[in-house]
């Protein structure tokens, strides 16, 4: 019974933390590389910015603490509320390696070590950056999230 509900938690808190978390500069950036390059444009001052390999990681981590820390949060929350005792040990592992297939995941750069192993298994189509997300995916943007 643990498992399920720190698994069910954990999962809820991923999608928050990707959706309504995330800020907006995160994730436009945390792609960016300095042979492609992302130019950013601030939703209030319609500034823009040109960002590389530094501020793609950057935006990267900082996503993945975010994501991880809400994580957390919504597990030692959630798990209290339930009546639910998880192993302090485990938990730790368990945001650790969240956090770090998380980046992996996030930081998918043209060329980069996702897409060759998207390539190998017959699904580079979907890990490219800036591409659609599947079928089937939510977004806080798209009309499926919304009903």
């Amino acid at each position: 019974m643990r498992f399920s509900v720190a698994l069910s938690l954990i999962r809820a808190a991923g999608d928050v933390a990707d959706h309504w978390v995330q800020s907006d500069w995160c994730a436009q950036v945390k792609g960016a590389t300095d042979r492609s390059p992302v130019t950013y444009t601030d939703e209030r001052t319609d500034a823009k910015t040109v960002h590389g390999t530094t501020d793609g990681i950057k935006a990267c981590a900082w996503h993945c603490c975010t994501y991880t820390a809400t994580q957390g949060l919504v597990l030692l929350v959630g798990a209290k509320v339930l009546g639910v005792r998880l192993r302090p040990a485990a938990v730790a592992g368990a945001l650790v390696i969240s956090g770090l297939t998380h980046f992996a995941s996030d930081r998918r750069v043209p060329g980069g070590r996702l897409e060759r192993l998207a390539k190998k298994a017959g699904k580079a189509r979907g890990s490219r950056p800036g591409r659609a997300p599947p079928p089937g995916a939510r977004s806080v943007r798209s009309p499926r999230f919304s009903r």
